[in-house]
Formats: structure tokens, sequence, C-alpha cells
């Protein structure tokens, strides 16, 4: 493999020896990085709807911890609750006293205020970077907030090269494989990553799967960062690394894991109390008003990344699992178990009746709802965990017309997300095939608990599986890393123009992912692809 200088037409200023005004100057950037980071930022404009929408999702964000910080002090030091459940007056039990702040409270205040800083500081530099790329939207293409939901990525891509401003870059510009594998060039090796399920996640004395937001926020810090440099390459030093040099690059990085585990540890706790309070008032009301939320399911972040194909950008990876969500339902649906769904009906009919009865001695006398009581509690608490207990029982009762068709349902989910096993074609309803697809597509409840349990078991994966698997990790990135003449290094795999000679375990990932890509830009052509 040669190394190569990729082609620098580019400054970060407007070009001094242009004729004309600021407005008509040709825009240059310097370096290989600059021209990523100027697309990933007008990919991001688009995929987020505008500045808008990306300035008030920052407010949003720091509002939440913002939230948090002021209930955690009223619940924990303002609010006297002595006095709340002997006077029931909400207002006569706050006690403004910064006195009664304990130690422990101020502690975990403070790490809270650190954390909302940092978010604000981020939030800010993140719009004034998307404040000048709006510049761009608004003044070069000429194209309002309202209308980016109805635009195609590919029509941004079109009209930006067309203008003499960015000429210098136009033909990058109206190759959207290209300018795909620059916004992806991290994401598409974790795509070959998860494929082939290198990258262990798992607890050494178990195989359950915990790649969790926590987990994927400290991987970020900790081996991304260190395996690309500030050009988002790949390090010389990985790329072509020998066996011994790669022994003490290993060395190195379960070094940087082990800190990154220790640091983990001692945030965990704070960690854990962050997610517990967020998603109480993020998902509390939504809870209470659909309880057959918590007996729905949703795609696991593992399933996700390796569902996802070469090249695929975001906005279009979700538009394509959105539609497997619904046959993935039915497809469980499939397997309801018939002793499960006759005892969820005795329980049904006993909770609705006993809703029907309140409500019935409530239209008889209405004060019974607040004053009424039983074994201490009132009516209306009781009709509240009696409407809960309805919705949760309706979900294990299948409906009255269905006729189980399993291999009808996977072959509409395998349509959809793209990853088909042999065994799930071959055994649509073998138990393993549930089982497999239930550890993918799991109940909200369970990634809930998941997330929790995560913080305290990241620092031992990133000490134990993780660790383990460098050597691997560190051998893939240097077998798999393509010096491009102009793009610098990108992962081989997603070069759909120059494939290298692969085994057949990529054959059906990279087939799919081409024929996406096709249908994403169908005015492209790819050559030398013998795939499809």
């Amino acid at each position: 493999m040669e190394t190569s200088e990729p082609p620098y037409y580019l400054m970060s200023e407007f070009d001094e020896s242009s004729q004309g005004s600021a407005k008509d100057r040709t825009l240059l950037f310097q370096t290989p990085g600059e021209l990523d980071i100027f697309l990933r930022r007008l990919y991001i404009y688009f995929d987020r709807k505008g500045f808008y929408c990306i300035v008030l999702s920052s407010l949003v964000n720091c509002l939440f911890m913002s939230l948090i910080i002021f209930f955690l002090l009223v619940l924990g030091a303002f609010l006297d609750t002595s006095v709340l459940f002997s006077s029931q007056d909400l207002t006569s039990a706050f006690v403004w006293d910064v006195s009664r702040i304990s130690p422990l409270l101020w502690v975990i205040t403070s790490v809270f205020g650190v954390f909302l800083c940092w978010q604000i500081i981020a939030s800010l530099r993140e719009i004034w970077d998307m404040f000048e790329i709006s510049q761009i939207y608004t003044s070069d293409l000429k194209i309002p907030d309202s209308q980016l939901p109805f635009l195609e990525w590919s029509e941004i891509l079109q009209r930006l090269s067309s203008l003499d401003k960015y000429r210098p870059i136009s033909e990058e510009l109206q190759n959207p494989l290209s300018v795909t594998l620059r916004i992806l060039r991290k994401e598409n090796y974790l795509i070959a990553l998860f494929n082939q399920d290198l990258l262990q996640m798992n607890l050494p004395w178990t195989q359950f799967i915990f790649y969790t937001k926590v987990l994927e926020w400290t991987l970020e810090y900790s081996l991304w960062s260190f395996l690309f440099d500030e050009n988002f390459q790949i390090r010389h030093s990985i790329v072509y690394s020998t066996k011994e040099s790669r022994l003490s690059l290993v060395k190195i990085l379960k070094k940087r894991l082990f800190i990154f585990g220790l640091f983990n540890l001692i945030l965990s706790p704070f960690i854990f109390l962050y997610l517990v309070i967020y998603t109480f008032f993020r998902y509390g009301e939504e809870i209470r008003a659909q309880p057959s939320y918590l007996a729905s399911r949703s795609w696991t972040r593992h399933a996700l990344w390796k569902f996802r194909e070469f090249n695929e950008l975001p906005h279009i990876f979700r538009r394509r699992i959105a539609k497997s969500l619904e046959p993935s339902r039915s497809y469980l649906a499939q397997f309801s178990s018939p002793l499960l769904s006759i005892g969820a009906k005795l329980f049904l009919f006993m909770s609705s009746s006993g809703v029907a009865f309140l409500l019935v001695l409530g239209c008889i006398d209405s004060n019974l709802f607040l004053s009424g009581t039983f074994f201490g509690q009132t009516f209306l608490w009781y009709i509240g965990i009696l409407g809960i207990a309805v919705a949760v029982f309706k979900s294990f009762i299948p409906d009255e017309s269905f006729v189980p068709d399993p291999a009808k349902h996977l072959s509409e989910v395998l349509r959809e997300i793209h990853y088909s096993p042999e065994e799930w074609l071959n055994n649509p309803s073998s138990p393993f095939t549930l089982a497999e697809f239930k550890s993918l597509f799991r109940l909200n409840v369970i990634i809930f608990l998941q997330e929790l349990i995560s913080v305290l078991l990241v620092p031992f994966i990133l000490m134990g599986s993780i660790s383990n698997c460098l050597d691997d990790l560190l051998l893939f990135f240097s077998q798999h890393t393509q010096d491009h003449p102009k793009l610098g290094h990108i992962c081989d795999l997603a070069n759909f123009q120059q494939l290298p000679a692969h085994d057949s375990t990529y054959h059906n990932k990279l087939q799919h992912s081409i024929l996406t890509f096709r249908k994403a830009y169908p005015s492209y052509e790819l050559s030398n692809t013998s795939l499809v």
C-alpha cells in the first residue's frame, strides 16, 4: 500500500486573487479534514431541518439538564415533606434555605452543573458553526429552512456544485459516493466491525451484549479518538503496523481503556442518577398516557449497527428502519402463548371490572374520587393503576382474526432490515430464530434497564472484553484501510468504485449497500461493481 498526499486545492479563507466581491469569490479549504468538516456540517444542517430547529434542540437539551438540577434541589433540600403530608399544601411546604442542602447534594448538583456548563459551551459552538452553514443555505443556495423537509440530499449537492463559489470542489460535490465516503468515514468502519462482530461488548462471563449509549460515548473518546487523527484519517502507525508494532499499540490502548474505565466507574453513580431522573421526566407522562409503551419493542443499538449499510446516510437509514417496526411486531405476535393469552383475558376482565366499579361509585358520589379510600389509597389512585393494568394485559391478547404465518411476516421484516441469517430464512418459526430476533428487537423496558445496568458495567467491558479484542481491531483497520489519492484513508469495503477482493462474509452486506446507494442516487453511475 502506497502513501499518497490528498490534493488540496483547499484553504479556509476566500481566494484573494479572485475578482469581484467577497460574495462571488471562490471558497477554498486548507486541509483534508476541513472539507470533511464542511460536508458533515452541511449534512447535519440538512438532516436536522435547519438552523432554528438546531437552536431550539440545543436550548431544550440545556433546559432538560437545568430542570434536573432544579428538581434535585427542590426534592432533596427545599421541599419539607412533613409539612406537605400534614397540611396537603404544596406552597407552604417549600423552605428556600440554602443551609438545607446536604454535602452529598452539593456534590451531585456540582457535577451536574459542570456537565451543564460543558453542554452550554458545546451548544454555543455548534450554533455558531451552524449559523455559518445557514448562510450557505439561505444566501448561496436560496433554500429557507421551511423547504428542507421536502428536499433530497442529492438536490442540495447538485445545487451547490453549480455555483461558481464552489467550483474547485464541484467535481467532488457531483460525486455522491465521494461526499458520502467523507461524511461517513468513521461510520463505514463501524458498520464493517459490527457486521463481523469484531467488537466484543459482552461481560467476560456472559454472551449478553451491552452496547448502550453510555458505552458508545465512552468508546468515542477512549478508542475512536485514538484511532483517527485530527484530519479524520486513520493514524499511519495503525495503517502500516506490523505484528510487533501492534503489540505496543495494544499496550497503549489497554492503558487508555483502563484509565477511561476507572474514570467511568467514578462517574457511574452520577450517570446512573441522571438517567433515572431524565427517563422519569421524559417518559413518565407517555407511560401514564400509553402504559402499553412498556410492552412495546424497539431495535437495540447493536441491531441498528448490524442493519446499517455502507455509505447509508442517517436520514435514509431511519426511513428504512421505520418501515420495519410494524412487520417486526406482527412477526412476534405470531408466537403469542395461548396460555398467556387466556391468563391475560382473566386479569383484563378483573382490571376492567375494577375500573368500571369505581367509575360507577364516582358517578353516584363524585366526592368518592378524592376522599374515598381503600387500604389507605384514594379511588383515583386505584383507577390509575388499574388503567395501566388494562393496557398491559390487553397487549398480550391477539386479535380474534389472527391467522399465524411467521414466514410471511419475517420476510416483510427482512425486506426492510436487509439482514437475513441462513437460520432465519430456513426456519422462520424455530425457537432459535425467535430467540435471536428477540435479542435484537427488545422490550423498551428491557432496553432502559440495560442502559441503567451498563452504567455500572461499562468499566468492566472496557477493561475486559474490548481490551481482549484490540489486536483483532487493529489488524482489521490495517487490512481494510485504503489510501485513496483524493479522499485519504477510507474503509476499502465502502469504496464501491474499487472494491477489494473480499471473502463471502461481506457479500450480502455489500450487495444490499450498493443497491441502497443506487436507489438513493439513481442518476449516479457506479462502475467496477460485479456484485449487482
